[in-house]
């Protein structure tokens, strides 16, 4: 061979790029919702890497247990084009929608409960798609089976439901691209736990998600069978509300018949009270399952709230500017069924706060207060809105004429609100609707509705003194509802007089809060917080909290800070040398059994306060009064006394010492033996738990979405470029082989050429 010709030859054979392998993969289900109610629909889909030319044909089988193994109890396949290898319009009929009103498409969206070729649209086996970027089939597994399917294989003999157990989902490739490629997947049909909620606006829904996933709790992300959107083209879309809303509601409450483990006993589920309306899911899918079988109280059902009020929030501060605060949410005590959250102070403006918030508005001065019980101060001349939320009462529902959605008959729907002076005398009467509206739309005056919230204004009170706010809930017949009687106390003061601290009473912060995250601990073991006392110094600070727990826990973040409660809240007949607001975040309360508190007092407040060390005591605020903690000296260095004190739970601490008799607030004091409340009371913090000043920032290792796993563009390192951890496709290496084969052949001729062209007498002609 020339040398020419041969070097052309390598230069060709080098140019040749290594074959890209297409890889099957199952989107959905995903790792999250691989848990499913017994008799589920469920979507099994792949989204592609990139544009597939060819996919080609593809089989979905599901295997009860957790092996490939016997007959497949599904077996679904689609039929593509064998040109294309994509599935062809025309085996989708176009018109079902319009001439069934059961389904809404727009934009020819590819889905598979259309498939009608082979077998007929009632044929489940034929109920799979592949278009070039992803496949979509649908596997039915009981609930709609009374809904557009003859409910039998390709043989025509019925299908069981899928029950209680493991089961393993197999996809193939039969031809094309994917063509002897399999991935496999097992999931769970049995008892699930949901997080429920409105996605509006992103901050709630991320609340959402975080809070399912530190309290182990679903969120519904995947695709429901009957509700599909283009992964590329969202305006791209079919709906199928006789088929999606009865999958959404036995994830709530399963009533199905046949159920093995899953049933309405045991319905496991948590909701926000945040932007429901009737309109919403939320609403007639979810809630209305809870009521429908009177499940609203019952054990396994949890109605939070924001303690502010809102998932976050920015405001303009009257006394420190812009503010941005974060939301925790916070069980309804179980005894109450309306909370009161926060109350906003501010001038009067012509314009009617009534039941309306703009959580846009960072420009209108306010003060904030987030912890209404304890006294609200106002300015002469302002006026303020009180926000709440109520919780749901016992209610019948009506049916719709979509299976699964209901509407809900009753409900808190107007709060009495009363006012009164000193004296007793009445102010002011009047009821207020509870339909709550926030503007999320920025420069919009569209309104999106919440029928569990309020925001009542209160622009009537003139006069200098103090006012009792009383307020009532009634339920939709006018009735009184038991459980929301609560009243607190407005004093006007003078304009020139400033509100405790800046504002925000009961909730006034004099310094930042420091956050410590602990990766969990097993049940009787200890989680431990560590603070940096040389960034708080002061004549008292709290050092760490010993957290112990009931029963296993995951990651749990603390917040300890220095606070300055309003003048109600404050003990009176005690010296206190610091109050410090203590709670803890992502960990079920039932969970605590008791923390200890590690806190330091310098000698110096002692002597100015003629206090001996062993009169120190540590003070927590729980169930509307000052309790005394059990508290011992620890031990001395140099001139600082450091201390333990044990709590069965979180809210607001004082370091104080000892009483002296006097008739303030703290005479309601009890001693250690006699508080109020159960281990793991951290669900008796005052509704001022969050913290006015810089927003608390998320620790980087707790995660707010879930996302998918995404590939890096770029590979760290050479030895990654030819040795992934994930491993090397078989494609890739047979093609790598034959390169490295060739290059080896190329050096032996050119050696040969070399030796010869020194060499001439070595080699014949």
């Amino acid at each position: 061979m020339g040398r020419v010709a041969f070097l052309i030859l390598l230069l060709l054979l080098l140019s040749i790029p290594a074959a890209r392998a297409v890889n099957l993969v199952i989107t959905q289900p995903s790792a999250n919702e691989s848990v499913l109610a017994e008799e589920r629909d469920f979507y099994v889909y792949g989204i592609f890497t990139g544009t597939v030319s060819t996919p080609g044909d593809i089989r979905i089988e599901i295997h009860r247990g957790d092996t490939v193994t016997g007959t497949p109890v599904r077996v679904i396949q689609s039929q593509v084009d064998p040109v294309s290898g994509i599935t062809n319009a025309s085996v989708i009929n176009q018109t079902y929608c319009t001439v069934t009103g059961y389904c809404t498409r727009n934009n020819s969206a590819m889905v598979p409960d259309l498939v009608e070729l082979p077998g007929g649209i009632l044929d489940p086996s034929n109920k799979l798609v592949v278009t070039n970027r992803y496949y979509l089939g649908m596997i039915q597994g009981g609930v709609t089976k009374g809904f557009d399917t003859n409910y039998t294989d390709s043989s025509g003999t019925p299908l069981t439901d899928l029950t209680a157990g493991n089961y393993t989902i197999k996809v193939s490739g039969l031809s094309g691209s994917f063509a002897g490629q399999e991935v496999n997947e097992t999931i769970t049909l049995g008892l699930t736990n949901a997080i429920l909620g409105s996605f509006r606006p992103d901050s709630n829904k991320n609340a959402i998600t975080q809070y399912g996933i530190t309290h182990n709790r679903r969120t519904y992300f995947d695709w429901f069978p009957g509700y599909f959107t283009d992964p590329d083209n969202s305006i791209t879309w079919f709906q199928s509300d006789h088929r999606w809303t009865p999958n959404n509601g036995i994830e709530v409450v399963n009533d199905r018949p046949g159920t093995l483990i899953d049933n309405t006993v045991v319905a496991n589920n948590t909701m926000f009270i945040y932007n429901i309306n009737s309109g919403s899911a939320t609403y007639g899918v979810e809630l209305s399952e809870i009521l429908k079988y009177s499940l609203q109280d019952g054990p396994n059902t949890t109605f939070l709230y924001h303690d502010i009020g809102e998932p976050s929030m920015t405001y303009n501060d009257a006394s420190a500017g812009v503010e941005t605060l974060t939301g925790n949410p916070t069980p309804f005590p179980s005894n109450k069924r309306l909370v009161l959250y926060r109350t906003e102070i501010f001038s009067p403006s012509g314009t009617s706060y009534e039941n309306l918030f703009d959580p846009n508005d960072a420009s209108t001065p306010k003060t904030l207060n987030f912890n209404p019980a304890g006294g609200v101060s106002v300015p002469q001349g302002e006026e303020f809105v009180i926000y709440g939320a109520t919780k749901p009462i016992a209610s019948t529902v009506t049916a719709t004429s979509t299976p699964y959605r209901f509407t809900i008959d009753n409900r808190i729907t107007k709060i009495n609100c009363t006012i009164t002076d000193a004296a007793g005398n009445l102010v002011t009467t009047g009821m207020h609707d509870v339909n709550f509206s926030r503007l999320y739309t920025a420069g919009s005056q569209t309104r999106f509705n919440s029928l569990w919230e309020f925001g009542i204004e209160v622009a009537n009170l003139t006069a200098l003194g103090s006012y009792t706010i009383s307020l009532a809930g009634v339920d939709g017949s006018g009735t009184l509802v038991a459980q929301t009687s609560t009243s607190f106390t407005a004093t006007v003061v003078r304009q020139e007089t400033p509100a405790v601290n800046g504002g925000s009473e009961g909730n006034s912060a004099s310094a930042s809060p420091q956050s410590v995250v602990s990766p969990g601990a097993r049940a009787g073991a200890t989680a431990v917080f560590t603070f940096n006392t040389a960034s708080s110094a002061g004549s008292a600070q709290v050092s760490s909290v010993t957290l112990t727990p009931s029963r296993d826990i995951g990651q749990v973040q603390c917040l300890v800070q220095s606070v300055t409660p309003g003048a109600s809240l404050q003990l009176s007949d005690r010296d206190v040398a610091r109050y410090e607001l203590i709670s803890v975040n992502w960990i079920n309360p039932d969970a605590i059994d008791h923390a200890d508190i590690a806190f330091t007092v310098s000698k110096a407040w002692l002597d100015a306060h003629a206090v001996l060390p062993d009169q120190v005591v540590m003070m927590r605020y729980s169930g509307g009064q000052w309790a005394a903690l059990p508290t011992k000296l620890d031990r001395t260095s140099g001139d600082t006394y450091s201390y333990v004190a044990t709590t069965p739970g979180f809210s607001y601490f004082a370091i104080a010492g000892p009483s002296h008799g006097g008739t303030g607030f703290a005479a309601n004091a009890t001693p250690g033996s006699t508080i109020a409340g159960s281990a793991g009371g951290n669900t008796e913090v005052p509704a001022a738990t969050p913290i006015s000043g810089p927003a608390i920032t998320t620790p980087a290792s707790a995660t707010t979405i879930p996302v998918p796993p995404v590939t890096a563009a770029h590979a760290s390192s050479i030895g990654e470029i030819f040795f992934p951890p994930a491993g090397l496709p078989a494609v890739t290496i047979v093609a790598w082989t034959v390169v490295v084969i060739i290059i080896v052949i190329c050096i032996l001729l050119v050696r040969r050429w070399w030796i010869r062209r020194q060499n001439p007498a070595l080699f014949g002609k």
